[in-house]
Parts: structure tokens; sequence; C-alpha cells
């Protein structure tokens, strides 16, 4: 799929909540959009940290310029990002594909860096909810009983990744990850953003599986030795 489609596609979404050895084993999954809205647009709020966190990203990134002229282009030049707020996740995509077009990168590996990216921050916000005694395997086997939980109770109208755990060992787990954004690249690189934060990035290995099913990917987490 050309950069000028993933565009268009990103402009009609309206959703989004390795180093080493890792990045070879994930596949190119299309960006898609959701089956029953294919003419009109899915319509959902995004929470304005995502929103914040994307603009910090990019400036840290390649600069106050390039995020002008990113935002001019995404007619979003005057909007004022609170963090506490609601916006249409339409916003955000909009953005992310005007930041895709402008720099001239490959999409999932964009999703990924913005999703490591928004690791320090998040563990920061959810830091009540996470056991200090956790490592990397814990806090995937809990994000959706702990900090999705948070957010769906705070923010009902916000939708998280639907996210069903099992733990397959003390060193593996299984995700199956659902969402109509269709963007499982930004929640592996919330995986390998939480490894590093524990140290164990280089012990990572992630495996994302597309699925016939619309919006439900499978992603395998495993710390090797």
């Amino acid at each position: 799929m050309g950069k000028d489609n993933l565009f268009a596609l990103f402009s009609q979404v309206r959703e989004v909540g390795f180093f080493c050895n890792i990045y070879q084993n994930l596949p190119d999954l299309p960006l898609r959009l959701p089956a029953d809205t294919p003419h009109e647009p899915h319509r959902l709020p995004m929470h304005g940290f995502i929103l914040l966190e994307f603009e910090k990203f990019v400036i840290k990134e390649h600069g106050f310029a390039t995020w002008n002229t990113i935002s001019k282009k995404a007619n979003a030049e005057s909007l004022s990002i609170d963090a506490t707020q609601i916006y249409p996740d339409s916003i955000v995509f909009t953005l992310v594909g005007e930041a895709i077009k402008e720099l001239d990168v490959e999409p999932g590996a964009f999703l990924e860096r913005f999703g490591y990216a928004l690791v320090p921050n998040l563990l920061k916000v959810y830091k009540a909810y996470i056991d200090p005694t956790w490592k990397t395997i814990d806090l995937l086997e809990h994000t959706e009983n702990t900090m999705h939980h948070a957010v769906r109770t705070n923010n009902p109208d916000v939708t998280p990744p639907i996210l069903e755990i099992k733990r397959k060992g003390p060193r593996s787990i299984h995700i199956h990850y659902r969402s109509k954004r269709n963007i499982p690249q930004l929640g592996v690189g919330v995986i390998k953003g939480i490894a590093d934060h524990y140290g164990e990035l280089h012990k990572l290995h992630v495996h994302l599986t597309n699925t016939e099913e619309e919006g439900v990917y499978l992603i395998d987490v495993a710390l090797v030795s």
C-alpha cells in the first residue's frame, strides 16, 4: 500500500487507546477501515493525553518547524491541546497521516516508535496501579484489569483496546488484542517501551499475527535468555 493510500486511510478512520531481534518478527500489517463503516468513518473519542504525546513525539524527533508544517497540513495549527480533555480521534489520524507523508516513513514502524515514546509518561500517569514488584510480563498481564479498567472507569467514552491475556509461563504471555482502530503496531511499541523501562528489552521477543476477524490481532511476548 502506497503512502498516498495510507494517508487517505488515516484521514478516513476516526480512531486512536524492537531493537535487537524483535523488528524482524513483526509483519507489515495493513491498516484497515472498520468493515461495518466503509463509507462513514467510525467516530470515537480520543483522550487529549495521546494527542499531546504525539505532538511532543514529533517535536522531539523532528523539531518544531516540522510539527508546524504537519499541523498546518492537517488544519490543526490553531488547535489547543489539553491532556485532560477528549477530542475526536480523527484529529490524531489526520495528524499521523500528514506526518507519514511529510517524513516519508513506513507507517507501522512510525506507529511503533510512537508507542514506545508513550511509555515513560504512561507509567507516570498510572503509577498508582502498578505493583513495584512487577516486571515486563507482570505488567502486561495486569494491563487490562488495572490501567485499562481505570481508563474506562474515569472516561467511559474513551475506548482503549480490549485485551484478553493468558500467562503462558513466568517469562511469556499471549495477548488477544481487539480494537476498531486497527493499529496494533502502536501496542507493540508500548510493549517494547515497557520492556526497556524494566531493563529487559534485550531479552524481548514479540510476534504479531493478523487474524481473519476485523480489528483482532494476536501478540505473543516472551523474554528469552
